[in-house]
Formats: C-alpha cells, structure tokens, sequence
C-alpha cells in the first residue's frame, strides 16, 4: 500500500465476521500513511449486488476469516465461505490489490501459511498476499498511534517482531488507479456469464420443458387425437368397420 502520493487510498475490508473481530486491523490501516478510509462490508448470501459496488469503491481490498468459526474455510475446501466473492474481489480490484487475512490462528508460521496456500489454491490464485496473525501476535499491539507495545518476554519479543515484519509488508504495494466504470461493468459481466455457464442446465431444463409442451399441445390439437378423445369421453368404441358402437350400452 506504499507509495509516492496523498493519502487517497480507500481499503475496504470484506469478510462474513463481525466487524468487532477486526478493528484491530482497521486501526493499523489507518496507522498507513498513504490510507485515507477503512470500509468494513459484511457479506452476506443475498446482497452480491452491494457487495460488488462497494468493491468497486475501494482502492484496495483485504479478505478477512477468523479462526474463531473453527475452521479454516476460505475457498477451495467442503462448505468454503469466500470462492465467488475471492475471485470478484481480482476480477475489480486485480490481483496485486488483494491481501487475505485469517485471523485468531495458534500457529501463523510460514509452515502454516504454505499448507494453507497448498489445500486452498486459489487464494495464491485470486490474492497478491496471505497474512496469518496469531492471538499472541494481535497482543502486542497497544492502544497507542505506535500499535507495537514493549515486549516483556522472549515469546512475546518474538510475536513482537512477527507482528511488526507482517505489517511491514503490508504496507508494500503499487499505486492502483481507481477502478473506471468500464472496468466495473466488464467484471459484472464476467460475474453473471460464470454464473449462466454453471447453471447451463437450467436453461436446458426450461428449454426441454418448452418443446415438451409445444408438441404436446400441438398433439391434442390434431383432429385425429381429437376425435378418439371424444369418442373414448363419450364411451364409443369402434368395430372393426370404423362404425360407432355405444360401449357402454354394449
């Protein structure tokens, strides 16, 4: 996120969490020179049309997953919370204006982070970066504009400096125009030709009950069709001469 400029940049932060969990982050965002404004924007599974245009709006974007939910489940893995939204938040934004944070971890090594990256392919596919912190790394920040708090402890110096090495890279980034209207609409596009090409067997379903109707209709309305129908409502039967028998006086 760093740079040669004003502070002009807008991060928007997405995530299914509650927007308690990550202040934390908010306020080392702001703690950037070049940051402006943190948007938090909560996703939810029915308003993907506010979700794209706040995507839109923002210079930058971080996806957030706690640990808390118990699992690590971003993308790529059974009941996978961010798949659509991670590959919308590259499709707007590009892939170098995307960082994925997981949140509240026992372990943020750099073993932990390439397992993740591992049996989640697409977050190294769709995010320029992924960020593990740990509870004990979250807890040396204080409440100060310094963030870093003294560390009194080896462990603790050692999340100490963890902690300030991550930020640190964080910060690094290259200067991204503001997404134009163009841009946005492209990536609407291919959001909704995704969506069409996964669901092709709905299309082909109405598609095969239409033709099924048609003929059907077109079939009751043959004279031929119609006439046995009356015949058989009306309890004829024929004889082998094609002559009306009354079957029911028969």
């Amino acid at each position: 996120m760093s740079g040669a400029g004003p502070s002009t940049r807008v991060v928007g932060i997405f995530s299914r969490e509650d927007q308690s969990l990550y202040e934390w982050l908010m306020r080392v965002l702001l703690s950037f020179a070049l940051v402006r404004d943190v948007k938090p924007v909560f996703i939810s599974n029915n308003n993907f049309v506010t979700f794209l245009e706040e995507v839109s709006q923002c210079d930058f974007a971080i996806l957030y997953h706690s640990m808390r939910r118990g699992r690590i489940n971003v993308t790529d893995v059974l009941d996978s919370l961010y798949d659509g939204e991670l590959e919308v938040l590259y499709r707007v934004q590009g892939k170098k204006k995307i960082l994925v944070v997981i949140d509240d971890l026992d372990d943020s090594s750099a073993n932990a982070k390439n397992e993740i990256l591992q049996s989640q392919p697409s977050i190294g596919r769709w995010a320029e970066e992924l960020f593990l912190f740990s509870t004990q790394e979250k807890d040396c920040l204080g409440p100060g504009p310094d963030l870093l708090i003294q560390a009194d402890d080896h462990h603790s110096i050692n999340s100490a400096t963890q902690m300030k090495e991550k930020l640190g890279r964080m910060k690094q980034g290259k200067r991204r125009k503001h997404p134009s209207p163009s841009n946005t609409i492209t990536a609407m596009h291919q959001c909704r030709t995704a969506l069409m090409r996964e669901c092709w067997w709905y299309s082909v379903l109405g598609l095969s009950s239409y033709l099924l109707y048609y003929f059907q209709r077109s079939f009751t309305r043959c004279p031929k069709y119609k006439y046995k129908h009356y015949m058989k409502r009306n309890g004829y039967i024929e004889d082998g001469n094609n002559n009306k028998i009354n079957g029911i006086a028969s």
